[in-house]
């Protein structure tokens, strides 16, 4: 697998940013879960929750690792 140069890095991440920066201009709780892997790379699930429900994420967060492994995968390394 060839490495991404530092502008495709660059140009990645503020493409991917744009999916949750709403969370962040609004103020909203939100977290992050791993979901597995797409083509070797991790792949996360966001929940956004109302404003004070991060015990709500929390508990959500907490079931969804109870019934998946998703949480103990780790990505092949890279060669």
């Amino acid at each position: 697998m060839s490495q991404a140069s530092a502008s495709d890095t660059v140009a990645f991440f503020g493409q991917s940013g744009r999916a949750c920066r709403f969370v962040n201009y609004l103020g909203l709780p939100s977290l992050s879960l791993p979901c597995g892997f797409v083509d070797g790379l991790p792949v996360g699930l966001q929940l956004v929750g109302r404003p004070n429900m991060e015990a709500a994420l929390f508990a959500l967060g907490r079931a969804f690792q109870q019934m998946t492994d998703f949480h103990l995968g780790r990505p092949a390394p890279w060669d």
